[in-house]
C-alpha cells in the first residue's frame, strides 16, 4: 500500500493507514513525486469544420457558400497570373527562339496592332562563325520583315521588334536595316553561360513576382469571407471557417503549380 502524505491546512498529517505499517522514516515532501492530473489546458480540440484529411477542398463548402464568396472569379484571377507567368518566361528566357515569336510583336503606340498583321516575313537559313579559335558554326536563322505595306509604320515597328530584342536577352546588333521599308532579324545563335545565368536570376524574379501576385488575389478574397461573418448574409460560421480553409489551398495549389513551370524552365536553362 503506497504511503500518503497530505497537507491539510499547512500541516503534515500521517495517513490513518499508517497505523498499520510498520514506522517508515520521514521523507520531506519536496522530495516526493509530483503528479498532476491532466487539466482541459493540456486537451487539444480539433478545429470545428475542419476536414478528417486536414485538406478543405471545394467539396466542404456549400455550393452556394462559394458562389457567394466569388470562388469562380477568384479562380480566374489565379489562372490569368499563372498564364502571365507561363508566357513571359517562354518569351524573355527561352534558349528557342523561333521566327514565328516575331508575328506576336505588338507594335508600339498600336495598342491592338501587331506585326504579323502588317508585315511580310521571308525566313533564311545561314552558317555563323564563332570567334572560338576553332572555327565551329551553329545555325543562326535571318528573317526579313517587310513593312512595305504600312510604311508609315517603319519607325514603330523598328522601335517593337528592339524591345523584343532586349526583353529575350539578344544584342541591338541583332536587327539589322534592309531597305526603306524592311529590316532583317538574326535570331538564334549562341547562349553564354552567363547570360544563362542571369535569365535564370530573372527567372526567379519572375516566379516570385507570380506568388505576390497570386497572395494578393488571395488576401482579397479571403477578406471577402471574413467580411460574410458579420454581415446580413445568413452563413454559417463553420461553412466560413472551411470557405477560408479553402481559399488558402487554392493559393497553394497556385503556387506549386508556377513552381513546377519554373521548375521545367530552369532546367532547360541550366543546360
Amino acid at each position: 500500500m503506497q504511503r500518503a502524505i497530505c497537507l491539510i491546512f499547512g500541516r503534515l498529517v500521517r495517513s490513518p493507514s499508517l497505523f498499520f505499517l510498520p514506522s517508515l522514516p520521514f521523507i520531506p515532501i519536496c522530495w516526493a513525486p509530483l503528479y498532476i492530473t491532466p487539466t482541459l489546458a493540456s486537451i487539444r480540440f480539433k478545429s470545428k469544420g475542419s476536414s478528417k484529411s486536414g485538406t478543405v477542398t471545394a467539396g466542404h463548402v456549400p455550393k452556394a457558400v462559394r458562389e457567394y464568396l466569388q470562388e469562380e472569379a477568384m479562380l480566374q484571377e489565379y489562372g490569368k497570373v499563372l498564364k502571365n507567368f507561363a508566357e513571359t518566361i517562354v518569351r524573355k528566357l527561352n534558349l528557342r527562339v523561333s521566327p514565328e515569336m516575331l508575328y506576336d510583336i505588338q507594335i508600339h503606340n498600336h495598342k491592338n496592332l501587331h506585326l504579323g498583321e502588317i508585315a511580310k516575313f521571308v525566313r533564311q537559313n545561314k552558317q555563323v562563325e564563332l570567334l572560338d579559335g576553332v572555327g565551329s558554326h551553329t545555325d543562326s536563322t535571318l528573317v526579313i520583315v517587310d513593312v512595305s505595306a504600312r510604311p508609315e509604320l517603319v519607325l514603330d515597328v523598328k522601335a517593337s521588334i528592339m524591345h523584343f530584342l532586349e526583353q529575350i536577352g539578344l544584342p541591338r546588333e541583332s536587327l539589322q536595316s534592309a531597305g526603306p521599308t524592311s529590316f532583317a532579324v538574326s535570331i538564334g545563335g549562341i547562349v553564354t553561360r552567363e547570360r544563362r545565368q542571369e535569365m535564370i536570376k530573372h527567372g526567379k524574379e519572375l516566379l516570385n513576382h507570380s506568388k505576390r501576385e497570386m497572395d494578393k488575389v488571395y488576401q482579397k478574397y479571403d477578406k471577402l469571407a471574413r467580411g460574410a461573418i458579420t454581415s446580413k448574409a445568413s452563413i454559417k460560421e463553420t461553412d466560413i471557417f472551411n470557405a477560408r480553409e479553402y481559399f488558402k489551398h487554392c493559393v497553394k495549389e497556385y503556387h506549386e503549380r508556377a513552381n513546377i513551370l519554373w521548375t521545367k524552365q530552369e532546367a532547360e536553362l541550366s543546360g
